[in-house]
């Protein structure tokens, strides 16, 4: 009875030890997908708040410009400035286009980051079976001698 009882607390031993392992595990999972669902919200946002602004400059000069044309004031230097608004434009798409194609890789990132949490929730599953059947197993075992 000593070894079945030795053997016993070896396992609930290991079984914590398990447990806890299973559990950090999991929790420093969460937390890298947390701290990466942040990071990419943080620099998502920001991106587009900047964005944003330049657009809200460029109305405002257009604005501007439109009424110079109006009273005819440097038509000349308008004309130039628009051109220069219409590559400035052209830039700012292919930034914002960039910026989209950041956002989708990440978005793909969080995606298998999911996809990851989910396999190794199902492997924990597994374990946890496999576990309470060798627990079952081994009381059988114990009881029987």
């Amino acid at each position: 009875h000593y070894n079945c009882f030795h053997s016993m607390v070896v396992v609930r031993e290991q079984y914590n030890n398990l447990k806890a392992a299973i559990s950090e595990l999991g929790s420093k999972v969460s937390g890298v997908l947390q701290n990466q669902e942040t990071e990419f919200l943080t620099a998502y946002r920001t991106h587009i708040r900047n964005i944003q602004k330049d657009f809200e400059v460029l109305r405002q000069d257009i604005d501007e410009k439109e009424t110079a044309i109006k009273n005819n004031v440097l038509v000349r230097h308008i004309e130039n400035e628009r051109d220069w608004y219409k590559r400035e434009a052209l830039h700012l798409d292919q930034q914002l286009m960039k910026a989209k194609k950041k956002e989708a890789s990440l978005s793909e990132k969080v995606e298998e980051l999911e996809q990851d949490r989910t396999w190794l929730s199902d492997q924990l599953k597994n374990v946890m079976k496999e576990k309470n059947a060798m627990e079952r197993k081994l009381n059988s075992s114990c009881t029987d001698d």
